[in-house]
């Protein structure tokens, strides 16, 4: 299957533009959300974000220039939702952490259960939407098999950094802390009534 679409060279890049910046508007809003709510656990995920989003790039690159791969308006929607995709791997393992402090856990055991347990949720999240993304650059022609593989390669990503540096990284630096106000608006009352 193919199809052409015919788009004027200034049209296009303008609107190539103005998707990009709006991926970079939202990814710059997301950081301050997390980080304003999850204070030092934000600085965390807003790294993994960051590399994330330069891992994503490269293999973008690199598919320019091996298969001739063009990132258009479609593909970039595909990126802006797998960077809400990526930020809610994050948001699952820290409420469930939230939940098991605010139960009266230790910081250490409550950051292992809680990677464990958010692990679950977050592969059979991620599976669905690889299993949508594989569908659609199948059956789609056109722009939308852009935002299949868009989709399809960050879905891949997350499980890996959720696997690889969110399984890791969030218990080191949970074990280091020991006042719920670097992590959470978590009052003392709150852990005491439970």
């Amino acid at each position: 299957r193919s199809s052409i679409q015919k788009v004027s060279a200034s049209l296009g890049e303008d609107t190539l533009n103005l998707g990009l910046q709006a991926g970079l508007i939202g990814l710059i809003i997301i950081s301050i959300i997390i980080i304003f709510y999850y204070r030092f656990l934000g600085f965390i995920s807003v790294f993994g974000l960051s590399m994330f989003g330069l891992l994503f790039y490269s293999v973008i690159s690199v598919l320019g220039n091996l298969q001739g791969f063009t990132l258009t308006l479609a593909g970039i929607a595909g990126i802006i939702v797998s960077i809400g995709l990526a930020a809610d791997s994050y948001i699952v393992t820290f409420e469930k952490l939230k939940d098991e402090i605010k139960v009266g856990r230790s910081f250490e055991f409550a950051a292992n259960k809680a990677v464990d347990e958010s692990w679950k949720t977050i592969l059979t999240a991620d599976f669905v939407s690889l299993s949508a993304a594989f569908l659609l650059y199948i059956l789609a022609v056109g722009p939308i098999r852009g935002f299949a593989l868009a989709l399809g390669i960050a879905t891949i990503f997350d499980l890996l950094f959720t696997r690889l540096y969110t399984r890791n990284v969030v218990p080191i630096v949970v074990s280091k802390i020991t006042n719920t106000r670097f992590l959470y608006p978590i009052k003392n009352k709150d852990i005491i009534n439970v």
